[in-house]
């Protein structure tokens, strides 16, 4: 997705997939595992509460919309 970098291919590794999580309908989002947690505190941007990485973020059948804000920068 542009915008995103994702350098670590999703292992929750880098933080440069961090998003700002506007709306997740549906299901709710997985909860905030320990790795993603740690990497929140290393994102380029303040991390807020709504800070998620984005390769922790799951679609599928019972999620209707996610919608996210990407920050300044990712890197």
């Amino acid at each position: 997705m542009p915008g995103i970098v994702g350098e670590c291919g999703g292992q929750a590794m880098c933080a440069t997939c961090h998003v700002y999580v506007d709306r997740y309908a549906g299901a709710d989002p997985p909860e905030v595992g320990e790795d993603e947690d740690e990497m929140l505190d290393c994102t380029s941007e303040d991390r807020l509460p709504n800070s998620r990485l984005g390769c922790q973020l799951f679609a599928g059948p019972e999620v209707a919309r996610i919608e996210v804000t990407l920050p300044e920068s990712q890197i």
